[in-house]
């Protein structure tokens, strides 16, 4: 089903036929209708709709803010130019500020000095920012690794939003994701009832 279909379906909720003839404000209501109905469906508990194969370069310092879309980092995170060898996930903090004289009993300078230097944990640190989208994830790793590696892992990331101008001006050809298609039966109903909540 295309998004100009959702959209003309939810038009028709409000008794509006003819999508050229609809004022822009009544095209606010229909865009945060389609935009709360995904947000809504990405909270599922079903993460097929939401989880995605992503990578992210990690430079010889040891840390990089992913993409803001992204919500959560699932394990494992793996290399695919080694063999696809996994790191393995640190929850805490603290184990992470202090891997070298927890696990090795030596300082990080007399760590590397030995050769361990092979990236082969990571800490996944989120903290608030200033901004309209105000989280950041970074990904860090230790040992840091000697030169940049790309990690590859499956991620949370936001749905779908829609501005008001794409909404009102879109194609015959764009599609809506969905997983098995059922944008019917999954969408649509989310949709509609947001709809129902504008006052036209």
């Amino acid at each position: 089903m295309t998004l100009k279909e959702v959209r003309n379906n939810i038009l028709r909720v409000l008794w509006l036929e003819y999508p050229a003839l609809v004022p822009d404000y009544i095209y606010e209501d229909v865009t945060t209708a389609i935009n709360s109905a995904l947000q809504l469906i990405w909270m599922s508990p079903h993460d097929y709709f939401r989880n995605v194969e992503m990578t992210a370069t990690v430079p010889s310092g040891g840390s990089v803010i992913l993409d803001q879309t992204i919500q959560e980092v699932h394990s494992p995170l793996w290399i695919i130019s080694d063999n696809n060898r996994e790191l393995h996930r640190i929850l805490d903090q603290s184990e992470f500020n202090q891997f070298y004289q927890r696990f090795h009993g030596k300082t990080e300078a007399e760590a590397v000095a030995d050769g361990t230097n092979e990236a082969s944990y990571y800490f996944i640190d989120t903290k608030n920012r200033a901004g309209d989208d105000n989280v950041e994830v970074t990904l860090k790793v230790t040992p840091k690794p000697s030169a940049d590696i790309v990690v590859t892992f499956n991620a949370t990331t936001e749905a779908p939003n829609y501005t008001v101008s794409e909404i009102q001006n879109v194609n015959d050809t764009l599609t809506v994701g969905m997983p098995h298609k059922y944008v019917e039966s999954t969408l649509l109903p989310f949709a509609r009832f947001f709809a129902t909540r504008s006052h036209f």
